[in-house]
C-alpha cells in the first residue's frame, strides 16, 4: 500500500470521529535519551516531556496517552475524546489491562472509565505513523524535540520502569558481587593452584585429571551434588563429605596408596599437606609433586572417577 493510500486510510478513520477533540501522542528514543509528545489538535497545543533515559520507547508511548487522558480529567469538561497513538501494542495491552495490571497502565483504564462515568465518551485509536497525518507529525515531532532538552521535566517514571531501573541496579550489583566472588576463588585457587610447565603431567589422561584436581573441578560427590548429579555428597566409605581433602588426604579407602604418596613425598623433603601436593612447592619440586600425584590417582582408580 502506497504512503498516499496510508494516509487516505488515516484520514478516512479520523472522519468517523469528526466532532471528537483529538490528541495525537507519540514516544520517540534517540541515543540514550527518550521523550514523548501530545498534541490538542482542538487547542492547537502541545505538551512534551524528556523522560528520563532509562525509559523505554514502549513505556514513553504509554506515557503520552497517560498524559494526554490526565488532560482530560484536569480540564473536567463534558465531550468526546479521541486519544490517537502510533503504538498498537499500546492499544494492545490497554485492551485486556485489569486492576492487577502495572499503575500506569490502570491509570489509564481508571480514568478512562471515570471520564465516561460523567457522560463524556473516551475512545483511543491507532494510526500509521509517518504517512502525513498533521496532528501525528506534531507530536513525532514534539517527542524528537523533547529528547534534545539538556534537562528533564522529571515526571514520576512509571512504576513498571522503576521496577525494571530497579531490577537493572540489581543485576550490575549482583554481577559485581559474582565478579568479586569469583575474583577471590581465582586468587584462592591460584594461590597454590598455578600450572606451568613444570606440573604437567607428561600422560595427557592424568595430566587432564590434575589439571581438575588443581582448578577446583574434580567429580568428587561435592561437586555431583552441586550439579544435581548426586542426591548427597557423604563418602560412602567414611560417611562424611567427600572433597578433594578428603579423597587425597583422608579417605580409609585409599588409605595404601596413600602410605605410599605420603613416603615418597616426605622423601622428596616436601610437607605432606593438600597445598604441597596441589603446586605450592618450590619450582625444582614441581615436577616430582606431578608424578607423585599421578601415581596416586592412578594408584587408587581415581583416574576413572574424577
Amino acid at each position: 500500500m502506497s504512503e498516499q493510500s496510508l494516509l487516505q486510510f488515516a484520514l478516512s478513520e479520523l472522519e468517523n470521529y469528526r466532532d471528537y477533540r483529538k490528541f495525537f501522542t507519540d514516544g520517540s528514543k534517540i541515543g540514550s535519551r527518550t521523550g514523548c509528545g501530545i498534541w490538542d489538535d482542538y487547542k492547537k497545543l502541545g505538551i512534551q516531556y524528556r523522560l528520563s533515559d532509562h525509559t523505554s520507547i514502549y513505556i514513553a508511548e504509554l506515557f503520552a496517552i497517560d498524559t494526554a487522558i490526565k488532560e482530560i480529567v484536569r480540564e473536567g469538561k463534558e465531550g468526546k475524546y479521541l486519544v490517537c497513538t502510533d503504538s498498537l501494542s499500546c492499544l494492545k495491552y490497554l485492551k485486556v489491562a485489569h486492576e492487577q495490571a502495572p499503575t500506569m497502565a490502570r491509570d489509564i483504564v481508571q480514568n478512562i472509565r471515570m471520564i465516561e462515568e460523567t457522560g463524556s465518551c473516551v475512545s483511543l485509536i491507532w494510526i500509521q505513523a509517518h504517512v502525513g497525518v498533521s496532528g501525528n507529525e506534531r507530536a513525532d515531532q514534539m517527542a524528537k524535540d523533547a529528547t534534545k532538552k539538556e534537562t528533564m521535566e522529571n515526571p514520576p517514571l512509571p512504576h513498571i520502569q522503576t521496577t525494571i531501573k530497579i531490577a537493572e541496579k540489581l543485576k550490575e550489583v549482583e554481577l559485581e558481587e559474582f565478579r568479586k566472588r569469583s575474583l577471590n576463588m581465582y586468587l584462592k585457587i591460584t594461590e597454590y593452584r598455578y600450572i606451568n610447565h613444570e606440573m604437567k603431567h607428561p600422560e595427557k589422561r592424568v595430566a587432564d585429571i590434575i589439571f581438575r584436581i588443581r582448578t577446583g573441578h574434580a567429580k568428587t560427590k561435592k561437586i555431583l551434588k552441586r550439579w544435581n548429579v548426586k542426591y548427597s555428597s557423604d563418602c560412602n566409605v567414611c560417611g562424611v563429605e567427600e572433597n578433594l581433602q578428603h579423597i587425597i588426604m583422608e579417605c580409609k579407602k585409599y588409605e595404601t596408596a596413600r602410605s605410599r604418596l605420603k613416603e615418597k613425598v616426605i622423601k622428596s623433603d616436601i610437607q605432606f599437606r593438600i597445598k604441597e601436593l596441589l603446586g605450592k612447592v618450590a619450582k625444582n619440586k614441581q615436577r616430582e609433586t606431578v608424578k607423585y600425584l599421578g601415581q596416586y590417582v592412578k594408584d587408587t582408580g581415581l583416574i576413572d572417577v574424577l
